[in-house]
């Protein structure tokens, strides 16, 4: 479950995690049923997880902001690995 104020919204071609409007993480398609998920990607510190399913991507992302929840929430950009 994700945290008060984070929320999965449609983003380009596919969900992005916003923290109150501000994209934090975002996933796309990248065809064949795989998905890459971005990790802060308004930053420098990207970092870049691929999976072989939306829900695996989502899950990821949701732990990700969850350890990272509140340096997030200070809008420092954060490590990606989990």
């Amino acid at each position: 479950m994700l945290p008060k104020g984070f929320s999965f919204q449609t983003f380009n071609d596919g969900p992005a995690l916003l923290l109150d409007g501000r994209v934090v993480a975002d996933i796309v398609p990248l065809g064949d049923g795989r998905y890459r998920a971005c990790m802060n990607p308004l930053s420098f510190s990207i970092r870049y997880a691929y999976f072989g399913s939306l829900e695996e991507a989502m899950d990821y992302v949701a732990d990700w902001a969850v350890q990272w929840e509140d340096r997030l929430r200070d809008g420092v950009h954060v490590p990606s690995a989990l």
